[in-house]
């Protein structure tokens, strides 16, 4: 890996170039043995490796950035990254038990970062691009040798469009409010899936299955607002409280099984409100006691972070459900010597 910056001496030194780049060999070997009570007579081993690297792996990066003044930088990146392939580590089967490729990844991204109103103002944003070739997903498919199984393998061709922005202010002395939102729109534009019966054994040639797929783990929209408070400090110490609440658009969390993917119980999105009251830097004999009060998922939101549906093989779908309504006490001590 190696990276330079050059500022050439035009443009009163604010424009700046940085270029990169990274190369990634990975050499991957896994032994797998396959046994179930209800059908012994399947059990198997085997073991497979592979190297992947190779011009795969040479991952370049391009930066130009112009800082316009003190308190605003634009920038455009471009850049290319590298994630090595696999095997499959749940295959039921010698036939289930494949390899999938290596991704590679094209991203293209531009912004600004900039400081107002003596600093008391920050507002940073980005757009990008990102073009996947032969993108990692897991599937989910149901086995009559063990119930159901994941395969890693790979997507042809996907992208993502997106943006983020985030912004925070000081309207008032010891109060901050900040918000973040981003905007994601990712797309499979070709998939071509091979076809498995139910003991995961491959039956024939692919079929194209690019509008039938969905990214897992991707909401379409994310936004956080926040609001601190912190009181001058005193002789005991700085009494300071946040509260924020973090919403999401609905996911999927299996590219090839949706119909748990519905993630709250009411509707598509969910929120989760937060808040936290601390007392820090009490000064003792040596050092100092920082006490906090937090509370996460105040209003109780019910709402999954992952699901599995078995289909009709198994009748039965499988949830897991974030944490509800919880409070906590965190004690820190900061030890000095003196």
């Amino acid at each position: 890996y190696g990276q330079a910056t050059w500022t050439p001496p035009i443009l009163n030194d604010k424009l700046r170039v940085t270029a990169g780049i990274r190369y990634t060999e990975e050499h991957v070997r896994m032994d797998h043995a396959w046994f179930s009570l209800s059908s012994p007579a399947n059990a198997f081993r085997a073991a497979k490796s592979k190297t992947f690297g190779g011009t795969d792996g040479i991952s370049p990066m391009g930066d130009i950035s112009y800082q316009w003044t003190d308190d605003l930088m634009t920038y455009f990146r471009i850049s290319r990254g590298f994630r090595a392939g696999g095997f499959t580590p749940t295959a039921p089967n010698r036939d289930a038990f494949t390899s999938f490729k290596p991704e590679t990844l094209l991203s293209y991204e531009a912004g600004f970062k900039s400081q107002w109103l003596d600093n008391r103002l920050r507002v940073n944003a980005d757009g990008f691009f990102s073009s996947y070739r032969n993108f990692q997903v897991s599937l989910f498919h149901p086995s009559g040798q063990s119930g159901a199984f994941s395969q890693q393998t790979n997507a042809d061709k996907a992208e993502i469009w997106g943006m983020e922005f985030e912004a925070a202010a000081i309207p008032v002395r010891g109060v901050e409010a900040s918000v973040n939102y981003s905007f994601l729109a990712p797309q499979y534009t070709k998939w071509i899936e091979p076809q498995f019966d139910v003991n995961g054994n491959v039956t024939g040639p692919g079929v194209d299955v690019t509008h039938q797929r969905a990214f897992a783990h991707t909401p379409h929209n994310q936004a956080t607002v926040g609001l601190t408070y912190t009181a001058p400090r005193t002789t005991t110490g700085t009494f300071s409280a946040h509260v924020d609440t973090y919403w999401q658009d609905r996911v999927v969390f299996i590219a090839n099984n949706q119909t748990a993917g519905a993630q709250a119980d009411e509707g598509w999105a969910y929120a989760l409100a937060n808040g936290r009251l601390a007392y820090t830097g009490i000064p003792l004999q040596r050092g100092s006691l920082d006490v906090a009060l937090f509370g996460r998922n105040l209003f109780d939101r019910k709402y999954r972070t992952y699901g599995i549906d078995f289909g009709s093989g198994l009748g039965y779908s499988g949830n897991i459900y974030g944490d509800p309504r919880t409070f906590g006490l965190q004690m820190v001590y900061n030890f000095s010597a003196s």
